[in-house]
Order: structure tokens, then sequence, then C-alpha cells
């Protein structure tokens, strides 16, 4: 297991290029990329659970603005005049994925470090053979000054001094929000001495004469307490420094030893693809395991745990279902529960703010979930705003009436926010922050996007189906099952029509198509979600008068939409054979688009349909060969967050998905598929695998998780023939036939 797991092992023979491109280590709620500069190894310490602000700031009313998860920089400068310790052309790295260890080797100095499988800490084991060595110096550094004031918004960091250690605290406060954070560090060797070197910066001295030298580094965070996280970081940092470094690299490789005895796929052949695929499904794994399996937040898509810039951030601090899903839902499958664990818990604990946003938001029951979403949820808004934002986003009320008062209102909101995403990027104007929209109307690219709702809750229903543990379905998935189809059926724009079917009205096919009528992706979510609701309320023995109402709105709704209807927003040539669509007319803006998400969400389409539903199948085949009219090969486009891969799978085309999965590793078009290609440096694949994708201080593996899932769904699928319905396990379905392989 481990010489297998191990194929997906980085090894450097020198530095990385620049600090993005460092090699990650995290224990699942903290984390870190690790770097070099000649004369020191450098940290961004990072969690998923610090946050700057919420839904309820108006602070940052521009895109990008918003910001969390940073810590504080940690510093091992080795003083020395003339050829440096890390000479970037000689350093030496090996990322060890099966132990959960990096180990950087320099002139004359090793470093070892490793994540607390357990604890919040960071270990770090220095062995210094220089013949003349030289004082070290562990420094920490705050990421801003230590006052920042901004609007509302203030964020105030200090230096707690200790004989033998040294803390960092946060605390972000706006209104009712609070969250702070601590980080600590001690040093074990030869003497030391704690200094304050400038107001945003301390040091732990450590003078020469000890081969070796120890580092603890440890972290906490939390909500409304700005004091325990300092004396819960000082904790762990003594519990570390008492167990030491030797003690805890044990502990962890143990954890990572179980982790991969649960799972793995490899082959045998030396088939350069099929290598460059299993050594980074392996290695994707390791990411999610480093950076996903404790605390109650996953780490932010755009990121992860690995941020190197301090405050700045493309995209923000909030989550996008669409880029987050890349990253979770592979991993029930691989046996890998517990990694899902933040996601579930992040989702589950903003119920009551999703139960209100559907009600003032949409004037719908149930709860409401959208694309784009902050750490807690949707802000509560006043009963005005609430009423007037729902006769606006229903179409109830023109958008040229909008009152004084929700314009003023809406005027410091986040546009990247799902409800407020019709406005566009601002300006300050004669002093006045100003944000046009993107159209004459509550037109964005998420403010009508349903269908992360309905997607979520059938993630919750999968970990049912992996676990059939009842408890959970009862406490925490029917929660979300029941409100999304409550709320898909109390829709007031889902309105049963003279053909007695029930038409979804002005609503969003992912970003592309905006304000159209019976998406697909609406139409799916809804064939999706309310047989898995009537499933679970018969398991549950709970809810027969809803169940009764899913009933009727499931067995009125129109099909999925395809290129023979005389409103599609695409049409299939005469003679060709049909093919899905994004949705039908009218619609306030449509991108010509081959949607396959019948393929890829909520088991509408698979290998089983093609013996219970030839026809369904014949049509995902269609719709397949209409995306991809020539055949496959290494110049076919593949961009990060495409699913075609999967899809491939599903449809048992094994050159296809081995193909695509290859083409979207090597990630060979950035310049047409990265969000800021120019300011993060016009580069692709960075030497830790990952990619800038999202754009600044915004690391990523999207890519990776989709090619994980195509790779895992070719060795084994295990899917019904339609929503709820009993599973059926194929072994190897979409295997090439050249390769000879295994998996657990």
């Amino acid at each position: 297991m481990e010489a297998v797991v191990s194929h997906g092992n980085i090894e450097l023979e020198r530095g990385v290029h620049r600090r993005e491109a460092g090699m990650p280590i995290g224990n699942g709620v903290m984390g870190t990329l690790v770097w070099t500069t000649p004369h020191t190894i450098v940290m961004q310490i990072n969690r998923s659970d610090v946050f700057a602000s919420d839904g309820s700031s108006v602070s940052f009313p521009a895109r990008h603005s918003d910001y969390g998860h940073g810590c504080g920089y940690v510093e091992l400068d080795f003083f020395e005049f003339g050829t440096p310790a890390f000479d970037p052309k000689q350093t030496e790295q090996l990322l060890n994925i099966a132990a959960g260890s990096l180990t950087v080797k320099g002139r004359g100095v090793t470093c070892s470090i490793v994540a607390w499988d357990s604890h919040d800490v960071i270990a770090v084991r220095l062995h210094d053979t220089r013949k003349l060595p030289t004082p070290t110096a562990v420094r920490l550094r705050m990421l801003r000054p230590a006052t920042v004031v901004t609007r509302r918004h203030r964020a105030s960091s200090r230096f707690v001094l200790e004989e033998r250690r040294i803390t960092l605290s946060q605390e972000f406060s706006e209104d009712e929000f609070r969250c702070s954070s601590a980080l600590s560090i001690a040093a074990v060797g030869s003497a030391t001495e704690c200094r304050s070197v400038s107001e945003t910066e301390s040091a732990v001295l450590v003078a020469p004469g000890s081969e070796f030298l120890t580092v603890m580094i440890s972290s906490s965070a939390a909500f409304d307490t700005p004091d325990s996280p300092v004396e819960r970081s000082i904790r762990l940092v003594d519990r570390a420094t008492s167990t030491g470094f030797a003690t805890i690299a044990d502990e962890t490789k143990r954890w990572w030893t179980g982790f991969w005895e649960r799972g793995y796929i490899h082959i045998d052949n030396p088939d350069k693809a099929a290598k460059t695929i299993e050594r980074h499904y392996h290695y994707f794994l390791y990411l999610m395991a480093s950076s996903s399996r404790r605390g109650g937040y996953p780490p932010n898509f755009g990121g992860m745990l690995w941020f190197t810039e301090g405050d700045a951030r493309s995209w923000g601090a909030q989550q996008w279902w669409n880029n987050l899903s890349l990253y979770y839902r592979e991993l029930a499958a691989a046996n890998r529960l517990e990694l899902l664990d933040p996601l579930f818990s992040m989702y589950s604990g903003m119920m009551e703010s999703a139960a209100t946003a559907a009600r003032q938001q949409w004037d719908s029951e149930g709860i409401f979930i959208p694309e784009t979403v902050w750490f807690n949820g949707l802000e509560l808004l006043p009963d005005d705003i609430a009423a007037e934002m729902a006769d606006l986003y229903l179409f109830r009320k023109p958008w040229a009436t909008r009152s004084q008062r929700f314009r003023g209102y809406a005027r410091l909101k986040h546009p990247h926010s799902s409800r407020w995403n019709w406005k566009g990027p601002g300006l300050h104007k004669d002093g006045v922050w100003t944000a046009p929209q993107k159209g004459d109307g509550p037109y964005g690219h998420v403010v009508h996007m349903l269908e992360s709702n309905a997607k979520i809750a059938y993630l919750f229903w999968k970990r049912y189906e992996y676990t059939m543990d009842e408890s959970w379905l009862r406490e925490r998935a029917y929660p979300v099952i029941r409100g999304v189809a409550e709320f898909f059926r109390t829709f007031p724009n889902l309105k049963k029509d003279r053909d007695g079917i029930y038409h979804i009205h002005h609503v969003n096919n992912s970003e592309g198509v905006l304000v159209a009528r019976d998406t697909i992706e609406a139409v799916a979510s809804m064939h999706g979600i309310f047989p898995v609701a009537i499933r679970a309320s018969e398991i549950l023995n709970v809810d027969e008068k809803e169940r009764q109402r899913w009933q009727e709105v499931f067995d009125h709704l129109p099909p999925l939409p395809a290129s023979n209807h005389p409103d599609a927003l695409m049409r299939n040539a005469p003679g060709e054979s049909p093919f899905w669509v994004c949705g039908l007319a009218p619609a306030v803006s449509s991108r010509e688009a081959i949607p396959i998400t019948p393929l890829l969400h909520f088991d509408l389409c698979n290998l089983e349909l093609a013996e219970s539903d030839q026809p369904t199948f014949d049509r995902a085949i269609a719709t397949f060969d209409r995306r991809f009219p020539e055949p496959i090969t290494h110049d076919t486009p593949m961009h990060v967050m495409w699913g075609h891969a999967l899809a491939a799978a599903r449809l048992g085309r094994a050159h296809d998905w081995k193909q695509l999965a290859l083409n979207q590793i090597e990630c060979r078009w950035p310049e047409q598929d990265f969000c800021y290609f120019d300011q993060t440096g016009r580069e692709g694949v960075l030497e830790n695998r990952m990619t800038l994708r999202e754009g600044v201080n915004a690391l990523g593996a999207e890519r990776l998780g989709n090619a994980a899932f195509a790779f895992q769904l070719a060795a084994c699928q295990d899917a019904p023939s339609g929503p709820a319905g009993d599973p059926v396990v194929r072994l190897f379905p979409a295997w090439p036939e050249e390769w000879n392989g295994s998996f657990r």
C-alpha cells in the first residue's frame, strides 16, 4: 500500500520558484504551504474556522475585498553571510504523502515538518550540521498592521510574549460579529530568548550550539470569546513541547497509514497516462485529508488552507458550491466519509438561516441554500426589504420601481453574495461607493440559481446510502432533504400550466443562462430531490401528507429540456438526434452550451439506465457526442471545472474519460480557462500540482477532484437507475482494456 501511495509524493531538487508553489502540510483544520528563500523557511498558518466577517457586513462592498482564514506568518531564519542555507538551485524537498511529512534539505540544514493528526500543531525538527552554525530566529509576523479599520469592520492583532513562547492573537469585529484566533510558537534547543522586533513582528531567538532544534506551532480560533484561543493555543504548544517531535511524527504517520489502508487504486503496467492519473488521485486525497477532516467548516474553495499572500484574495471568503463540490463529491465512494464532515457541519449549521432565506427572499417554505454563501448563511433582512426583494426577484414588481430604501440598503452589500449578485464591479464616485448593475433587472450569475440547494441536499442523501445510518438520515439528512423539497414545491414561479405540467419560470441554468424557463439544472434538481424526499419520509415513517404533495408535483414535472422542443434555446439540425439543452425560451441571456447535468448529478443517467430506459440513455449519448463531435485526443481542451471525464466514465467510455482526465490534469489551456491569468503570472500547474485558476491567493485543486472521481467511476460504479432507487455495483465499468490494475 505505501509503495503505491508513494507514487504521489513530490520530490524536488531545488526550491520552488514562487511561494504559491510551496509544499502543503495540514491536519484537516490547520495548514500551510512551506516554501524557502535563500536564508529562510517560510509558512503562512491558516485555519478553516477563522472568518473576518459574515453576511451582515456592510464594510466590504468591493469584490474580492473580504477575507479570512489567515493567522500569521512564521519564518525560520538562519543568519549567516556567504552561501545561503537554502540555495534555490540545491535545496532538496520530499513531500511524503504516505506519512504526511515534509523534508527540506539545504546546505547543512535539514528540516522535517508534520501536522499533528489529533491536535492543531505543526511540528518542526531542524538538524543543523553546519561547521559554523549561527543563531536561528523563529519569526512570527502579523498579516496586517496591528489595527485596521474598514468602515465598521475592525481587525486587531497583538503579541503576548513570555519567557519560552510567543503568541499572536487576532480579533475581527463588526457590529454583533466576533471571531478571534491565536498562534503560539515555542522552540526547544539551545538557549532561547523571546523578543519584540517591531509592532508587527516578534521572534524566538535560539543561540547556536545545538545540533537539533524543535519548533512547535499551535493555533486556535473561536467566536465571541477573544481570550480563549490564546489560552488554548498556549496549552497546545506546551503539550506539543512536552510530547516531543518524534512521538508527534510517529502518531501522525500511524494516522496516515490507517487512512491509506482504507482505499487506493493501483495500475500495474507502465502506462504513462495511467501512472499520471494514479499519482494525482492519491495526491488529491492527501490534499483533502490535510485540509478537511476536522472542525466545523470546510476549507475555502479558492485557497483551501494554502493561502500565502495574507488577506489578499480573489473571490473573497464566501463558498461557491459549484467550485466546492468538485472537492467533495467523490469522497464517500473513496471510503473517506470523515473528510465530508466539515462540509455537512457547515450546511447543517445554517439551517435556520436557510429557512429564513427561503421565506424572505423567495416567499417559499422549506430552506434555501444558495450557490454563494457565507460560512453561517445569509443575513437576516429587515421585513420591508425582504418583502420588496421577493416581489422584485420573483418579477411581481418591475425592477425600475424599486424603492430608494431598497437601493440604499443594497448599496454596501457584497456583490458576490447570491442575493446581491446583480451588482457588478463598483467604484468610488464623488466619495460614494457605486456599483453598476449587470443588467436592467435582478439579473446576476447566481441570483436565480436554485440547483445548488438540491445538489447539497442530495449529497446528504448519498451519505445515508453509503452508510444506511438511519440516525444520520433522521437527524442530519432528512431536515435538509425535506426543506429543499418543500422549497421547490412552494416556489411561487413553479406553476402548473394548462398542459397539466409544473413549469418553472425565471430561473438560471448555472451561470450561463439567466432567467429562463424549465432550465435543465432546475428540472433535474426537482427530478432528483422529490423521489429522495419521498423515499426518506417512507423510511422514517414521517410526513405522509407532504409525501403525497411531493408525489403529485413529481408526477407532473416536465421532461429534461431537449433540442427538439419548439422553445429550446438550441435546436438540433434536421436529421440530427435530439440532445439536452440548457433550457427553454424566453431567457434574459443565454450562452450556447451543451449541458451534461443528468450525467453528473442526482443519479439521473448512468449505465443502469441503458437497461431500464434506453431512449433516455440514447439521449445522453447524443448529447455527449454533440459536445465532442470529433474524436477525443490529447488536443481536446478540458478546463478545470468541466465534468466531462465523469460523464464519459458513467457512459462506460474508457478511452474518452481517460484522455479527458489526463488533459484536465495537465491543464494545457490556462489562458482560456483561468479567471485572472495575467494577474497571477500567466502560469499553469505549479510545482505542488495545484493551480491559481481562481486568481490571486486562491490556490486550488478542483481539476484533480474531477479527474480523481472519473478514475474512481472507471473502477467501480454504485448507481441506481434513478434517484432513490436500489444501487447496483459495477466493477471496472469503464476500465481501459490495456490497464492491469486493482483497487480497494
